[in-house]
Parts: C-alpha cells; sequence; structure tokens
C-alpha cells in the first residue's frame, strides 16, 4: 500500500500536522508533508495520541495512518484522497453522535470497516486483535439497520420499537451481561432502544421479545428458546430479526456450542429467510456479521455467512493492536504426570509476577475452576510469608524458584522471612497485619475488606483481602460482578481465572500469565473447548469447584491435551490495557518439550 500524503497545515499552531518522530524516515517537503515510514492510528483518540512515537514500538512496514486536523477537519483533499481515513464521529446522524462522546473519530479497524459496515447491508467477517475495536464495528452494523428508522432530519428514531431486531450471540453469559450493561446504557437512555438478556440467568416472557429491540443471548439459550416458543405458536418475533451480531465466531470449530450456533442458531435464521413470505419482513434480508479476535478458517466461515470477499471479509494483523505486545515463555521439565506439573508451576508464578507485573493488574489463566482457587490460596499463602513488595511499590518481590531443585520448591517458596520488609513495615506502621505484596496500603485494604464481607462465597472473600481473586462460571453472578469491578478499579491486583475471562470480557490485565498449556477434557461446561477421550477418568474428580474430592482422574496424562492455539491467542491477547499502558505483557509456562512451538 502506497504512503499516506498529508496536506501542509493551513495555518496557527493548533494546525500542526508534523509527527516527532526519532528517525530518519521522515521527509518534510515544501507543500506536502510525506510520511514514508508511518505507525498505526489505533485508538480512539485526537491526532497528539497517534504521533508519541519510540523507535522500535510499531511494525513501520505495515502500519499506516492519516491524520486529522485538531478542529476535525479531514487532511485530505477530497473524499476520495480520504479513503481508507479515520472516520470522524459527526459523519454520523446527529442521535447517533450520543453514543460516542468519548471520542471524535473511530479507530483504524473501525474506520476500514464503516464503509461495509454503516454504508451497506453487506454480511461481514472481521477477524482483528483483541481490543482493536471489533465490537465498534458491531455497532455500526446496528446503527445501519436502525438509520432506516430515523426521521428526516436523523434527530431520533421512528416506529414503533421493537418491529426490527438485533440479536447479538456470545459463548458467554458474562459477554451477554456485559454487552447488555453497555448498550442499556447508551442505546437504552439516548435512542430509547429495549435490550433484552436471553440467556441461563433469564427467562424473559414471549411479550419481552416481542418489545426487544436488542437481543444479548447465547447460542444454547437462543436455541431453545426459539424451539420452545415456537412449539407453542409465540415465536413471533423471529420474522422481526434484521442483524444478527456473532461474537467469539470462531467457536464455530468446537463442540457443545459451536453445534448450537451453527445447527440451533444460523442455519435455522438462514433457511427461514428463504421462505418466500418472509421478504415482507426484516428477516426476509436478515444480515449477518461476525467477529471474533482469532479466525483459523475465516475463509470457510465467511463462505458460510454468504460474504463477498472483496467486501465484507476483513482482516487485521497485529499492526491493529492498540497495545504492543510482548511475549515470554518459560519451559519447564516435565514431572511425572500432569496434576503434579500444575502443582509445579504453581511456586514459580510469584516470582513471575514480581519480574514483569511492575504492580499492575495480572491475570493468570488455569485449566480448571479447581485449579483457579488452589492457585489463589497457593499465592496467598507464600505472600504471606515471603517478601512483600519493595518501599517503591513496584511489585512483589519473591525468591526464585529456578535456583532449587522441584524437591525443595515448596519449602523454599513457604520460608518465612523473620525480619520485616519495607512493605511489611510501612504496613505495620499503619496498624495492619497483612503482609500481602499484592494489597498497596492501609485504604486498599479497607477497599479488600469491604468487599470481601459482601461476597458469598467463603474461600473467594479469603483470598480477596490479599489482593487476590478468583473468576470462573462456578461462582455466585453477584460475587463474579465484584470480582470484576476491582479488578477493573485496579484494587484486585491478581485474578486467577478459567476461559471465561479469554473470550472477550472487557477485563485487560498488563500482565497475562498461562499457567500450562494443556487442559483437562473433562466434562468443564464453561470451557467450551473440544474435550478429548477421558478413558475411565472422572471428570468430576479433577474438576470441582468446590475444591474437594479425589484429584484422581487428574493423574492420568491421558485426561489432558494442548490447548488449540487459537485459545492461546485469545488469553494472551487479554494482555496490555489500551488506556493505561503502552504494552502488555504475556508469560506462557509450558513443558520444555513443547516450549518451541510457541
Amino acid at each position: 500500500m502506497p504512503p499516506w500524503k498529508l496536506h501542509h497545515p493551513s495555518a496557527g499552531e493548533s494546525q500542526q500536522y508534523f509527527p516527532f518522530n526519532n528517525n530518519d524516515h521522515l521527509a518534510v517537503l515544501d507543500g506536502d508533508t510525506q510520511i514514508v515510514n508511518t505507525v498505526p492510528a489505533n485508538t480512539n483518540q485526537g491526532l497528539q495520541a497517534f504521533y508519541s512515537h519510540q523507535a522500535g514500538v510499531f511494525d513501520h512496514d505495515s502500519a499506516r495512518i492519516c491524520a486529522m486536523d485538531p478542529e476535525g477537519q479531514g487532511a485530505f483533499a477530497s473524499d476520495d484522497d480520504a479513503e481508507g481515513c479515520l472516520r470522524a464521529v459527526r459523519n454520523l446522524p446527529n442521535c447517533f453522535q450520543k453514543l460516542y462522546k468519548s471520542f471524535r473519530y473511530f479507530n483504524m479497524v473501525q474506520s476500514e470497516c464503516y464503509s461495509c459496515a454503516y454504508l451497506s447491508d453487506e454480511n461481514m467477517v472481521i477477524s482483528a486483535p483483541t481490543g482493536s475495536g471489533k465490537t465498534g464495528v458491531m455497532e455500526l452494523s446496528l446503527l445501519r439497520l436502525l438509520s432506516k428508522q430515523l426521521d428526516e432530519g436523523g434527530t431520533c428514531l421512528v416506529g414503533k420499537r421493537g418491529a426490527v431486531k438485533a440479536v447479538y450471540i456470545a459463548p458467554l453469559r458474562a459477554l451477554c451481561q456485559e454487552k447488555l450493561q453497555d448498550w442499556s446504557s447508551r442505546f437504552g437512555i439516548f435512542l430509547g432502544l429495549n435490550c433484552v438478556e436471553l440467556t441461563g440467568d433469564t427467562e424473559p416472557d414471549p411479550a419481552q421479545m416481542e418489545s426487544a429491540d436488542i437481543i444479548c443471548t447465547t447460542p444454547e439459550k437462543f436455541d431453545s428458546m426459539t424451539r420452545k416458543l415456537n412449539e407453542k405458536g409465540g415465536a413471533t418475533f423471529f420474522s422481526e430479526i434484521g442483524l444478527v451480531m456473532i461474537d467469539e465466531v470462531h467457536l464455530l470449530g468446537e463442540s457443545g456450542r459451536g453445534s448450537a450456533l451453527e445447527a440451533g442458531v444460523v442455519s435455522r435464521i438462514k433457511m427461514v429467510s428463504q421462505f418466500p413470505d418472509m421478504a415482507q419482513f426484516p428477516l426476509g434480508h436478515v444480515r449477518f456479521v461476525a467477529v471474533s479476535a482469532t479466525i483459523p478458517n475465516v475463509g470457510d466461515i465467511a463462505q458460510w455467512l454468504h460474504v463477498d470477499p472483496a467486501l465484507g471479509l476483513k482482516q487485521f494483523g497485529e499492526e491493529a493492536r492498540p497495545v504492543k505486545l510482548k511475549t515470554v515463555v518459560r519451559s519447564f521439565r516435565a514431572t511425572k504426570n500432569d496434576f503434579m506439573f500444575e502443582k509445579l508451576l504453581s511456586g514459580y508464578l510469584p516470582p513471575i509476577i514480581s519480574e514483569f507485573s511492575k504492580g499492575k493488574p495480572t491475570l493468570i489463566f488455569c485449566s480448571s475452576r479447581k485449579g483457579t482457587l488452589e492457585t489463589a490460596q497457593h499465592l496467598v499463602s507464600i505472600a504471606n510469608h515471603t517478601a512483600g513488595s519493595n518501599a517503591a511499590g513496584v511489585g512483589p518481590s519473591f525468591p526464585n524458584p529456578s535456583q532449587h531443585n522441584s524437591r525443595n520448591l515448596n519449602t523454599v517458596l513457604m520460608a518465612g522471612n523473620k525480619k520485616l520488609n519495607p512493605h511489611q513495615a510501612t504496613m505495620a506502621g499503619r496498624g495492619l497485619e497483612c503482609s500481602s505484596p499484592y494489597i498497596r496500603d492501609r485504604q486498599h485494604q479497607e477497599i479488600l475488606t469491604a468487599a470481601a464481607r459482601q461476597m458469598q462465597n467463603a474461600k473467594l472473600a479469603d483470598v480477596v483481602t490479599s489482593g487476590v481473586g478468583i473468576h470462573s462460571a462456578g461462582l455466585d453472578g453477584e460475587d463474579r460482578a465484584l470480582v470484576e469491578k476491582l479488578f477493573l478499579s485496579g484494587d484486585l491486583l491478581v485474578l486467577c481465572t478459567t476461559s471465561t475471562l479469554a473470550l472477550g470480557v472487557n477485563l485487560p490485565a498488563h500482565l497475562v500469565i498461562i499457567k500450562g498449556t494443556r487442559r483437562y477434557c473433562g466434562n468443564d461446561a464453561e470451557s467450551g473447548y473440544t474435550p478429548c477421550a477421558v478413558g475411565t477418568a472422572s471428570s468430576s474428580a479433577a474438576i470441582n469447584p468446590a475444591g474437594t474430592g479425589s484429584s484422581t482422574a487428574a493423574l492420568s496424562g491421558s485426561t489432558y491435551k494442548e490447548y488449540d492455539r487459537s485459545v492461546c491467542l485469545q488469553m494472551v491477547g487479554r494482555a496490555g490495557r489500551p488506556q493505561f499502558d503502552t504494552e502488555g505483557v504475556a508469560v506462557i509456562m509450558t513443558q520444555t518439550n513443547v516450549g518451541s512451538s510457541y
């Protein structure tokens, strides 16, 4: 792709287009300014943010940029020149602009998809890194649907609410609830839309479905709900569906929810939409928009959804990431079974957190619900018996397990430090006994203690008071929501989780740790990953949300398998917080014999 040409600034200090760059790839010419080596415009911010640049941060060979002046006017002479440029929110109808008060321009991914998503009715498949703005693309397609109901001045929606519906389909309840909360607070307030949740946690009646403008649902629930209503003759809302938005579409390849999405939802909608009498209803012209961070068979999915590759198939590489990602692989010698290997990795977590977290939020992906609790309890136990964070508060300091053999590892890590380290001394001086390196000060401790009192799960409350949390589908909904709130606010510095947070839930962290690249293949309902043969092993023994029971099943190496590549990419993609970080870090902990493959 040829380099962008920027017009020379017109006048005044506020009209500067010149980027500050510490290399000699920038040529400033008389008249026009040509950027030969560009950086990605991948944030929803003004020009100032695009040109804060350090050598080596961006991929100069594949990145590109276009500029807007500070007053919101395009830096290009005509619409033809602006092809591929960042799109301004001000170009939307007035009532739609209210939805995007926090930024003035759509980012690179959203701008690239703008013409197809908002200015056409083409089906779309978008593959782009985590945090690059895929939800914004789905919203543009939703606005396209709503634009057909605008009054002449573009100031408000007209017509009966619920007459045309959009369905958002995601693999997890947590994703549906996140979108419901976001869209209710924006589309509901500013446009008067009725957003309804249809998941395992809810059971809306037919009247609610009829009046809904946006339905947030999981494949399984939508499949079962529509079947039941159809049998009772109450699925008339089905014909009112004009848009289907599919999040994490790569799960089509997985068993369980993949088949529910493919056969129970999409194929049924496609089939019914072809009936001749549907031509007069929104369903007769239904549109599909599917997104994912990792789509290995993106071409096949595009063909299945009848996407024109030249128009609706959009693929973006790592240059579209809003935050640079640093990936580190730590390999460890295998033990005699996977169960013991997971135990071994727990001992190496504290020094890894100390080395890479910089005192910022850390996500640790564990292979099971039971594993999240055991890992959290192990971290708290070690933290309470070893040195805490240093005086500057940069992060915890722990013994290095690599200096000891695995036989003595637990003894070394659990050894108490009789002298108070700076963190402990500070806490003691403030009247606090907690020595956890994941607690900054007395006020932080009080926030966590107050939150723990609200939690139903006693084991969760116990680790939270030390600054460590757990997150899985096995938690009570209120507990899970409180944990998410604490992590988002930065009050919970370490969160041990399962796949729930790998699939799009907006809880990014500075540091992501994948604790082992093999998972138990029992009947873990929340995983969504392809199960493998488990032989005679009992899944309930290996994966027990309550943290009790025998671990015999987990001792069989045949019950474990490597994560799929797409799963690892989803987990790694959680690293880096666009609002706070210039770089995210992902540490993959795996066995020596497969370390090179990562």
